[in-house]
């Protein structure tokens, strides 16, 4: 498909992206030309905005947009699993397909990986590419509603996935911050766990709502935090935890209150560090630092999706405008 199309590209770190004409790409063996509908901004692309993502060293320029749902328009050769014309949802990670950890169906931890609008080009644009085995139909779901499925719902429901081996019948999970990610990550433990949900965040404003998205206790993140929980779990403590802030302070509650043998997730960006010994955590408790999901999640995701049974949230702002230096 000749001609040009316009993208958000960040040019260098410190300064926003830049409304610019490129090429429409090309669709190689095996990937699919997508025409955007929608393209998520979390805290994340701020931060690639300001100093880079933490865990991919800045390498541009590049299309910016790392959360990316459209409609398939071109297909490249050897495709045969999408159709034109149908509306798909795009992994973020662009995994290599061949590593150890990519046959046995890890793909979120290819050793090569590379991150759609994070590193490479992603979908802050009219078009973009995507390897056709990393996208999920979206049937009749709008691709504008369910577009931040791809990051912000995939991330949590990978880490509630690896979790459910630490959280017996009945358990009980907790999880830190309740923005975007911790949101879905209630609905996923009540979706498809027995885990009692204690909801633990800094403004008991935001967090009211979420008793209505799978939380059974609401605790405010202050100095009574840690009480407040181990009299709810009867000084016992909890099974597994999901830090969504990863502060100093968050990290050391999720240490003070996990069980022996119990699981803190960490998904929280906050720079904090959690100091390992004897003394600061107990034992048998598995300290796992989680990275996105996988495809097979993602498809998962939406059939919980079309089933409607995954509350989204979005707010929606025109292609032109998402940022007020254009």
């Amino acid at each position: 498909m000749a001609g040009t199309m316009k993208a958000w590209r960040i040019n260098e770190l410190g300064k926003p992206p830049v409304l610019e004409d490129v090429p429409i790409p090309e669709p190689g063996f095996g990937e699919i030309l997508i025409k955007m509908k929608g393209a998520g901004m979390c805290r994340t692309d701020l931060e690639v905005i300001d100093e880079g993502f933490i865990t991919v060293p800045f390498v541009g320029p590049f299309t910016f947009g790392h959360e990316n749902a459209g409609t398939v328009a071109k297909l490249g050769p050897g495709v045969d699993t999408v159709e034109v014309g149908q509306n798909v949802i795009v992994d973020t990670l662009h995994a290599c397909g061949k590593c150890q950890y990519c046959l046995s169906g890890r793909d979120n931890f290819c050793e090569v990986a590379s991150a759609r609008g994070l590193k490479e080009d992603g979908g802050m644009a009219e078009y973009m590419i995507a390897d056709a085995r990393e996208v999920a139909p979206l049937g009749d779901l709008d691709p504008t509603e369910y577009v931040a499925l791809a990051d912000a719902g995939l991330s949590p429901y990978g880490a509630v996935q690896t979790a459910k081996p630490f959280i017996p019948n009945n358990g009980t999970a907790v999880v830190i911050g309740v923005g975007g990610l911790g949101f879905y990550c209630c609905q996923y433990l009540a979706l498809t766990t027995s885990a009692r949900v204690i909801v633990v965040n800094r403004s008991a404003d935001k967090m009211a709502k979420m008793t209505n998205f799978g939380a059974d206790e609401l605790v405010v993140l202050d100095d009574n935090a840690y009480d407040k929980i181990m009299e709810l779990t009867d000084g016992k403590g909890v099974d597994a935890v999901f830090d969504f802030v990863g502060r100093d302070n968050t990290l050391e509650l999720a240490a003070q209150i996990t069980k022996g043998l119990g699981l803190i997730s960490i998904l929280g960006l906050g720079g904090g560090t959690l100091p390992v010994s004897w003394t600061t955590v107990k034992p048998g408790v598995m300290v796992r630092l989680t990275q996105g999901g996988t495809i097979t999640d993602l498809y998962e995701i939406m059939d919980l999706a079309k089933a409607g049974k995954i509350t989204v949230q979005a707010q929606k702002y025109p292609f032109s405008k998402v940022f007020r230096s254009s």
